[in-house]
């Protein structure tokens, strides 16, 4: 027999899916199932790179806090800066002919 649905129970709706810090209004709670983290793949970085699995009905908060969404942000800035940096040394070795081109 299948379970029903989890759903988050109020102490958990209360707290950061992150840091596990109570969520006030003034740190704006950013809803991990909404728009915005959608957009900016929130919930998927915080699945590949933190291992965190996120899902709707888990019975978890499904809000982070401002500070954790910022730090998200900057974690992924600072990703596609290093993948960025390899890809341009790499092409750099390849025109030299330090590397062939099928080891990138």
């Amino acid at each position: 027999m299948a379970e029903p649905p989890k759903t988050p129970t109020k102490a958990a709706t209360r707290v950061c899916r992150t840091c596990n810090e109570n969520i006030v209004v003034k740190n704006h709670p950013l809803d991990l199932f909404g728009a915005k983290a959608s957009q900016e793949n929130i919930p998927s970085v915080l699945e590949r790179f933190f291992e965190l699995k996120v899902a709707l009905n888990d019975g978890l908060p499904s809000y982070i806090c401002r500070c954790c969404y910022h730090k998200v942000v900057k974690f992924q800035e600072f990703f596609r800066k290093i993948a960025f940096s390899k890809q341009q040394q790499e092409s750099v070795l390849q025109s030299i002919g330090k590397i062939p081109a099928n080891e990138t």
